[in-house]
């Protein structure tokens, strides 16, 4: 019983670490859309590879990698080994990618491809207030998913005490 439990409780640690990480590409969407203004900060290289532009974002590299096979984005490719080849602009892309991703979630809708295809059409990178709106919003819903979570964590913790000691609370 204790390997199910710790398993259990590795399970929702391994849950508040992925929402940790989605906070941190919301902080650099936020950094990058608002405080910059789309602005990428000054890199030493012109082109980034997947990888790089992965821990740039935090945006998984798969998914960049799906993004670009589904037309969301088109990175170039290195005539020398046939790397994908990311400039500036494609790591705002994929950031404001990831905020509209989020935005649908936020509204509590579904996300699809076609959705954030059309949005990506009609998104303005000068509408700060759209965009101050919308990184509110993310910034509103991560908070709420996190404290849901943590809600969620010390129920599962209470449960597993109670299974340990076989001592469970009545119901009411």
């Amino acid at each position: 019983m204790a390997k199910k439990i710790d398993a259990a409780l590795w399970i929702a640690g391994k849950a508040q670490a992925d929402l940790h990480g989605e906070k941190l590409i919301a902080e650099k969407i936020v950094q990058n859309l608002l405080h910059k203004n789309g602005q990428q900060r000054g890199t030493s290289r012109k082109d980034l590879t997947i990888h790089d532009v992965s821990r740039e974002t935090g945006v998984p590299a798969t998914t960049i990698r799906y993004w670009d096979k589904v037309g969301l984005i088109s990175a170039g490719r290195s005539a020398e080994n046939n790397y994908r080849l990311f400039s500036a602009e494609h790591v705002k892309r994929i950031l404001t990618i990831y905020a509209l991703k989020f935005s649908v979630y936020a509204g509590h809708q579904k996300h699809s491809i076609e959705r954030i295809r059309e949005d990506l059409k009609k998104f303005d990178y000068n509408d700060r207030n759209r965009i101050a709106a919308m990184t509110s919003g993310i910034g509103q819903y991560l908070n709420q998913v996190n404290r849901a979570l943590i809600k969620g964590i010390s129920a599962l913790y209470h449960l597993c005490r109670q299974v340990e000691a076989n001592q469970f609370d009545k119901l009411i």
